[in-house]
């Protein structure tokens, strides 16, 4: 999911909602832009100072103006008012791409504490909107997700992990596992082992009735943003050359085939493709 924020200056609201969102949803694309923002502008020392308060990093924002060519990139248009939205809609964006939270008023000329305040309704809103602005909730793996995910594993697989497997991974400090809540459910799984910067990812799932919806997706996007964050150098896995859907979907996050492990699987037999995701030095792909 691509999401966009935006408000007038791109100072102040929009850089504290994108730098929360990413930090809350790493599995998702956001920006932000403002429809009245003069270029190249900080985000403003309050806004930076309230989201340090809560471990995100807004400092190296520049501000950018909106400009009509991009409108088409994004999937969901986060306006901090109704008037923002309005001018999207106006500008010819969809209303359904448009979604509006309660009204976040401006906090420009304000004192810590009324950009705390302001932070905090961001907070609020993201929390209330993150499924609807981004289908499933993608959080780390615990014990209580195990019997859903020991369910998927078994519908999806043919030599399917035990439930043992799936608690010593948990356990296990060099493992990353998640799910994606929806509806109450583990709508799917994923994890990964990483040393010394090399990561590679042991099984992804989605349950049959929450494929299509782009639930695989957010699950590598958060295991790819999860490795990068973490000094990854690389991203490896194997997948079926019969696996069409998931390898449309590898090659679409930027993962380039690097080799073939013959007769890798099992029930039926099968090759292996190596794909791997490499990363520059500032850990983006």
């Amino acid at each position: 999911m691509k999401i966009l924020f935006v408000c007038t200056g791109n100072t102040c609201r929009s850089p504290m909602a994108q730098g929360l969102f990413r930090n809350m949803a790493p599995e998702h694309e956001c920006s932000s832009a403002g429809l009245s923002a003069l270029p190249g502008q900080p985000a403003s020392p309050q806004a930076a100072a309230c989201c340090k308060e809560l471990g995100v990093d807004i400092s190296a924002h520049r501000s950018r103006q909106l400009t009509r060519e991009e409108l088409s990139k994004w999937d969901v248009f986060f306006p901090m008012t109704r008037a923002h939205g309005a001018v999207l809609e106006g500008a010819g964006v969809p209303p359904e791409k448009v979604y509006y939270p309660g009204e976040i008023a401006d906090p420009y000329g304000g004192d810590l504490e009324v950009y705390r305040a302001c932070r905090d309704r961001i907070v609020e809103e993201l929390e209330r909107s993150r499924e609807a602005l981004g289908g499933a909730r993608v959080v780390p793996m615990e014990l209580r997700h195990l019997p859903e995910v020991e369910a998927i594993e078994r519908a999806c697989f043919s030599m399917p992990w035990s439930l043992e497997s799936f608690k010593e991974e948990l356990i296990n400090p060099g493992a990353v596992y998640a799910v994606a809540e929806k509806d109450g459910r583990v709508a799917g799984y994923g994890g990964m082992r990483g040393a010394a910067g090399e990561y590679y990812i042991d099984n992804i799932a989605v349950a049959e009735e929450y494929r299509r919806q782009g639930i695989g997706r957010q699950i590598m996007s958060y295991l790819v943003g999860w490795a990068g964050k973490h000094g990854g150098l690389f991203v490896s896995l194997e997948v079926r050359p019969s696996n069409a859907p998931a390898i449309a979907l590898y090659e679409s996050l930027g993962f380039k085939r690097a080799g073939l492990r013959r007769g890798f699987y099992e029930k039926p037999r099968e090759d292996g493709l190596i794909y791997t995701l490499t990363f520059k030095e500032n850990g983006e792909c």
